[in-house]
């Protein structure tokens, strides 16, 4: 492992770990190590709080909140909702417009790319035949609902997904960028992944919502990601961490690096940094 900064007292001031799911808290199985559930359970009853960001959906996302104990607000769908398990109900939700998810919908009939909407915590897939090579990544769609998605009374989107090659969701992307300059997010999660979102859904944006609430300065969080969809959270704290199987992106706006999380990464960064 490599880390960038010195050993000792100076990090002791971090009161927050914010963590990435797939790529970073996951390994390749999608499981996390039993050394990593530990050592997140040991720094939670020394009171530092673990936070979960990911692009997940919450229903993808509970079993590893029960896992690891978790009580503190998850922030998910990359950033276009904060969930309170303890309450039970979002803190924050936002969602597209009608005209983008109608279009959205009527550009996803003109491509080669597996579709999923996620609406109200339920998600809705068109064409799951398509790229089911890479679909088999994803847990949550054995949760998608039977309703069809055409006869919804209304759309509110929380997050589109398109699922497929490159020159494909490019083509969507370049589209919706085209109509919707200034209403839409959109962001690549995974190479084969294409996510679209109401504009300011971003885990940087969700994440500065949440440390208001939970009454903590960005300069005492650590966070820790692989994916690009993780940039924005990183560069708004004050201990950004990147994976070794992150992007290029993610390692020059990170100032700690650690192990993949193949090699439970998050465990030994938080030791090193945090718990030492």
């Amino acid at each position: 492992m490599r880390v960038k900064g010195e050993r000792g007292s100076m990090h002791s001031d971090i009161q927050a770990v914010v963590i990435d799911l797939d790529g970073t808290l996951l390994d390749s199985s999608k499981n996390i190590s039993k050394e990593t559930v530990r050592t997140l359970r040991s720094a939670s009853e020394m009171g530092l709080r673990i936070l979960l960001a990911t692009g997940r959906s919450l229903k993808a996302s509970e079993r590893y909140i029960e896992e690891l104990g978790l009580s503190h607000p998850l922030i998910c769908y990359n950033g276009s909702c904060v969930y309170d398990p303890l309450a039970g109900k979002d803190l924050f939700h936002t969602w597209m417009s009608e005209r983008v998810c109608t279009e959205i919908l009527s550009i996803e009939d003109t491509v080669n790319c597996s579709f999923h909407a996620y609406r109200r915590h339920e998600v809705h897939a068109l064409h799951t035949e398509r790229h089911s090579e890479y679909l088999k990544q994803m847990l949550h769609m054995q949760d998608s609902s039977d309703t069809d998605i055409t006869s919804l009374e209304t759309y509110e989107f929380t997050k589109a997904v398109f699922v497929g090659e490159f020159s494909d969701t490019e083509q969507v992307r370049r589209h919706l960028a085209q109509t919707f300059p200034d209403s839409i997010h959109q962001v690549y999660s995974r190479p084969h992944f294409f996510e679209v979102m109401s504009t300011g859904a971003t885990k940087g944006d969700a994440l500065r919502l949440l440390l208001e609430h939970e009454g903590i300065e960005p300069n005492r969080v650590m966070a820790i990601g692989d994916e690009n969809n993780d940039l924005e959270m990183l560069r708004m704290v004050g201990h950004p961490v990147a994976m070794a199987n992150g992007t290029k992106q993610v390692k020059e706006a990170a100032r700690y690096h650690t192990s993949s999380c193949d090699e439970e990464g998050v465990s030994r960064i938080i030791e090193r940094i945090v718990l030492s």
